[in-house]
Order: structure tokens, then sequence, then C-alpha cells
């Protein structure tokens, strides 16, 4: 039977599910090991066991990566992760980008980068406002906030089919609405929230942790709800949102 089969196998008593893995080859022998979604293009470096490694060879039959000890100082490739950022760490980041102190971490290249956003914030506003005008009816909103409530406002806006993109490095929705409609959605949103039920239903990817495939979907748009959204930071983004607008002439 299915329950049974399930508890027999090796793989029942890890926490998380595991994806394919490549194997990463060095000299013929195993030095670690990357998931199938993050394998590298030949000549990318990466860092594995404490060291720099450049790609020679991505073999796809045997699901295999081989690399050598790199030489020079490109830029290392470090895989993107699914997980949660915490609304602290954006802030911080926020704070970073307004303030004009040198964290005593950063190297020469950090420094570089931190100055050249630092310039980009003062050029276009961003170091006093947290939403910049980019056209007579577009707008860029950075929220500073966490993956949770990030969610939740596009999921929001998606349900009041309000035209906001979350971008790539999900730090910020590109807005297309002229102010005055904005600020009637946002109110009309603040107003009469939609429900945490009509949000989860609305969401591609209810199945996070490794056996929720084998959970009846009411429940899955339970622990969705309780465990990747939150509503209450939601709504108080969209009203400081609000205000910004309000102040903008």
């Amino acid at each position: 039977m299915l329950g049974e089969k399930v508890v027999r196998h090796y793989e029942f008593y890890a926490a998380f599910k595991a994806p394919p893995e490549y194997r990463v080859v060095c000299g013929g022998s195993v030095i670690g090991r990357l998931s199938v979604e993050n394998v590298p293009q030949p000549e990318d470096h990466l860092i594995l066991a404490g060291r720099r490694w450049q790609v020679v060879d991505v073999n796809d039959d045997r699901e295999e990566v081989v690399v050598r000890p790199a030489r020079g100082r490109k830029a290392p490739r470090f895989p993107p992760s699914d997980g949660d950022v915490a609304t602290r760490i954006r802030q911080q980041m926020r704070l970073l980008l307004r303030e004009s102190f040198i964290p005593d971490y950063v190297d020469s290249t950090s420094l570089q980068l931190l100055r050249s956003a630092r310039n980009e914030a003062v050029q276009t506003g961003l170091n006093r406002w947290d939403v910049v005008q980019t056209g007579d009816s577009t707008w860029l909103w950075f929220p500073w906030t966490g993956s949770r409530i990030m969610r939740t406002l596009n999921l929001v806006f998606e349900s009041v089919q309000l035209p906001a993109e979350l971008l790539e490095h999900r730090l910020a929705f590109e807005i297309a609405v002229p102010k005055s409609e904005l600020l009637d959605s946002i109110e009309g949103i603040l107003s009469s929230p939609p429900s945490m039920e009509s949000l989860c239903e609305d969401a591609d990817r209810l199945c996070r942790r490794k056996w929720d495939h084998m959970v009846p979907e009411e429940l899955l748009r339970l622990s969705f709800a309780a465990d990747a959204l939150d509503m209450a930071g939601c709504l108080e983004s969209l009203a400081s949102l609000k205000a910004e607008l309000s102040g903008i002439g």
C-alpha cells in the first residue's frame, strides 16, 4: 500500500526533500554535490569545501561537474536560495543605502558597489522615499520588508488586478497606474482587505515541504496562510505607501 511503501523508503526519515544532484569531481574524487537547479557552466568559478574551483566540464549524462583548482579572481557563482528573508534584513539594507557610515567588513569591491548604490539612491530620491516615480504613471516601490509580507502584497495586488510586478530581485514592485488610481486601490484594500482564504486560492505553490503533496488541499491552504503570509504586515506597508504617495506633489 502507498503508506507502507513511503515509510519503508530511506528518504522518509530525512527532514527535507532532497532535489536531484550532480557530483562535483576533481581528479577522479568526489568533493561535493550540487542540486540540479544550481549546476554551473564551464569556466564558472564556485566555492566548495572552503576552496575556489573552476568548472572544466558538465556531463549531464553522468550527472557530473568536473572542476579544477581555480586560478585568478573571477567572481564565484553562488547558487540562489528560496529561503525567506526577514524584515530586519531588508530594513538594514535600507539603512546602509541611506546612511554615510562604512561598515568595517567591506572590502574595496564592496565599497565601490555601496558608493554606486548610494549615488543612485540620491539621484532617484530613494535615499528619502520608499517609492519613486519612474514615468507619468509608473512607480517603483521598495517596501523594505520581509518575504512573507512581500508575498502577501503580491497576492493582494493580483486579487484586485492592480498592475504591480514583483521584480526578480524581490525587493521592489513596478507599478503601472496613475497616482489617483493607485491611491484609490490602496484605500480599497485597507478598508476591505481580501480574505486569507481567497489569497490562498490564487497561490501557485502551496506544496512547500517534503510531504505536502500528500496533505489535503484545504489543510495546505491553512498551512500556507499561517506560515507564508502576513496580512497585518501587508496592510501596514500599504498604509506607509499611501502616506508617501500623498506627500508627493
